[in-house]
């Protein structure tokens, strides 16, 4: 479990990673929160922190992106996970989510929460990774 889930929280954790990656590289990584402010089980903030790091990851070494947004959203039932980019986007119809571990392991734990993965892309446009998980 990273550290800074159990001294901050997630929603100082992200904030913390967001800026972190745009002092590093020089991309600006937008975070926003939306929503009710209720505390997720452990489980759940560990996932949503490690499913966020991988699709900022992915942004930065596929998609050639100058802007990543991260939104985390709230309610009462289910947390949403919205990660956006300007990069150069890809033709989803050509993923294979069985093949590379990233996106395998970003549907193996939306999975765990019984949620639901949308990924929309296309060459030229950017990419935008919609998740909700019940939690």
């Amino acid at each position: 479990m990273p550290e800074t889930l159990v001294r901050f929280g997630l929603e100082e954790s992200l904030k913390d990673f967001c800026n972190s990656i745009q002092s590093a590289t020089g991309i600006r990584v937008i975070y926003q929160q939306v929503g009710e402010n209720r505390k997720l089980p452990t489980q759940a903030q560990i996932t949503v922190y490690r499913i966020v790091q991988e699709l900022v990851n992915n942004a930065l070494k596929h998609a050639g992106a100058k802007q990543i947004i991260v939104q985390l959203t709230k309610d009462h039932i289910k947390t949403g996970i919205t990660v956006e980019d300007n990069g150069k986007g890809f033709d989803v119809k050509g993923l294979d989510l069985r093949k590379g571990a990233g996106f395998r392991n970003i549907k193996d734990r939306v999975n765990y929460f019984k949620g639901n993965l949308d990924i929309n892309s296309q060459p030229g446009n950017g990419t935008s990774v919609n998740i909700e998980l019940k939690t």
